[in-house]
């Protein structure tokens, strides 16, 4: 949220792009009181929650349409917004469809404003950036391996040993059982 205030200011018109169930608008409420916000969001599932989370406040529109749906900018409430914000949510597009929506997206953000994607997008015309991140992932995985846990070093641990002996001087669990009632 530091780059929207640094950018828009304190009082954005925001547009919660793929919005579920209100999490970015919620933060970004939370951090600058005098926000405004417009959720747009297929799923109704998710915008029953962000209906309930926002109900009565009169900072937060919540609008029901399909991003893959070249209309979609009509149903919003303006025709401008400071700052167009979205977060894990637009993976799930193909290039095509992505680069459409960034056009649209383009012409919603005013001039001066900003579009932020908090979301992970592999582009084959960034090979720089791809490979930093790559990097990064498989340092964090080796990080992780690492780690020692006291009780998963004692599962290797037995598992190198190889099998325990069978137990013969007691019940066999088949002697064990109750017999069925028929």
């Amino acid at each position: 949220m530091g780059e929207v205030e640094a950018v828009v200011g304190t009082a954005p018109r925001v547009l919660d792009l793929a919005c579920g169930t209100g999490s970015i608008t919620a933060r970004l409420l939370a951090r600058f009181p005098d926000a405004t916000s417009t959720g747009v969001d297929l799923d109704p599932a998710l915008l029953a929650i962000a209906e309930g989370t926002f109900a009565g406040d009169e900072r937060v529109t919540l609008v029901t349409a399909d991003l893959k749906d070249p209309d979609w900018p009509a149903r919003l409430p303006h025709d401008a917004y400071d700052a167009v914000l979205t977060a894990t949510a637009l993976h799930w597009l193909h290039r095509e469809p992505l680069a459409e929506l960034y056009g649209r997206v383009a012409g919603l953000v005013r001039d001066g404003g900003v579009f932020m994607n908090a979301d992970h997008m592999i582009d084959e015309t960034t090979p720089r950036i791809n490979a930093a991140e790559r990097a990064q992932r498989h340092a964090r995985m080796e990080q992780a391996r690492q780690i020692r846990h006291p009780r998963l070093d004692r599962v290797v641990a037995a598992r190198r040993e190889g099998p325990r002996p069978r137990r013969t001087d007691g019940p066999a669990l088949r002697d064990l059982r109750r017999p069925r009632r028929r």
